[in-house]
Protein backbone atom coordinates (compact mmCIF):
# COMPACT_ATOMS: atom_id res chain seq x y z
CA UNK A 1 0.00 0.00 0.00
CA UNK A 2 0.65 3.68 -0.72
CA UNK A 3 0.00 7.02 0.25
CA UNK A 4 0.01 10.33 -1.42
CA UNK A 5 -0.92 13.37 1.11
CA UNK A 6 -1.60 16.75 0.42
CA UNK A 7 -1.27 18.52 3.68
CA UNK A 8 -2.91 21.90 4.45
CA UNK A 9 -0.09 24.81 3.56
CA UNK A 10 -1.11 27.30 6.68
CA UNK A 11 -2.01 24.24 9.87
CA UNK A 12 -1.58 21.38 11.26
CA UNK A 13 -3.52 18.43 10.25
CA UNK A 14 -6.21 18.23 8.03
CA UNK A 15 -5.74 17.55 4.08
CA UNK A 16 -7.02 14.75 2.15
CA UNK A 17 -5.19 11.57 0.80
CA UNK A 18 -5.28 8.68 -1.40
CA UNK A 19 -4.12 5.41 -0.26
CA UNK A 20 -3.57 2.58 -3.20
CA UNK A 21 -2.30 -0.70 -3.93
CA UNK A 22 1.19 -1.53 -5.70
CA UNK A 23 1.47 -1.47 -9.20
CA UNK A 24 -1.26 1.13 -9.71
CA UNK A 25 0.34 4.50 -11.54
CA UNK A 26 -0.90 7.23 -9.33
CA UNK A 27 -0.17 11.06 -10.09
CA UNK A 28 -1.72 13.82 -8.47
CA UNK A 29 -3.64 16.16 -11.58
CA UNK A 30 -4.78 19.29 -8.81
CA UNK A 31 -5.17 20.30 -5.35
CA UNK A 32 -6.03 22.98 -3.33
CA UNK A 33 -8.05 24.99 -0.27
CA UNK A 34 -11.04 26.83 -0.32
CA UNK A 35 -13.00 29.06 2.65
CA UNK A 36 -15.00 25.81 3.11
CA UNK A 37 -13.88 22.92 1.94
CA UNK A 38 -10.33 21.11 1.05
CA UNK A 39 -10.16 19.40 -2.59
CA UNK A 40 -7.59 16.98 -4.42
CA UNK A 41 -7.93 14.96 -7.88
CA UNK A 42 -5.79 12.33 -8.92
CA UNK A 43 -5.18 10.52 -12.23
CA UNK A 44 -5.36 6.86 -11.63
CA UNK A 45 -3.72 3.75 -14.23
CA UNK A 46 -4.08 0.66 -14.35
CA UNK A 47 -3.23 -1.02 -17.66
CA UNK A 48 -5.79 0.51 -20.36
CA UNK A 49 -7.94 1.69 -18.03
CA UNK A 50 -7.72 5.50 -16.90
CA UNK A 51 -9.61 6.97 -14.01
CA UNK A 52 -10.25 10.37 -12.61
CA UNK A 53 -10.66 10.44 -8.95
CA UNK A 54 -11.69 13.33 -6.91
CA UNK A 55 -11.66 13.95 -3.01
CA UNK A 56 -13.83 16.49 -1.65
CA UNK A 57 -13.12 17.46 2.85
CA UNK A 58 -15.58 19.53 3.77
CA UNK A 59 -14.73 20.31 7.90
CA UNK A 60 -17.87 20.43 9.93
CA UNK A 61 -18.56 23.87 12.01
CA UNK A 62 -16.46 24.49 15.04
CA UNK A 63 -14.57 27.20 16.98
CA UNK A 64 -11.85 26.71 14.62
CA UNK A 65 -13.36 26.55 11.58
CA UNK A 66 -16.43 28.69 11.56
CA UNK A 67 -18.01 28.07 8.38
CA UNK A 68 -21.80 27.02 7.83
CA UNK A 69 -22.78 24.51 5.36
CA UNK A 70 -24.67 27.34 3.19
CA UNK A 71 -21.34 28.77 2.27
CA UNK A 72 -20.39 25.14 0.83
CA UNK A 73 -23.37 24.90 -1.02
CA UNK A 74 -22.72 29.08 -2.18
CA UNK A 75 -22.12 29.52 -5.86
CA UNK A 76 -20.59 32.57 -6.81
CA UNK A 77 -21.84 34.33 -9.67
Amino acid sequence: MKLYHCPRADRRGGGTALLYRDGLDVNKVFSAERSSFEVSEWLVVFGSVRLHVVIVYRPTYSAEHPVTTSVFFHKDR
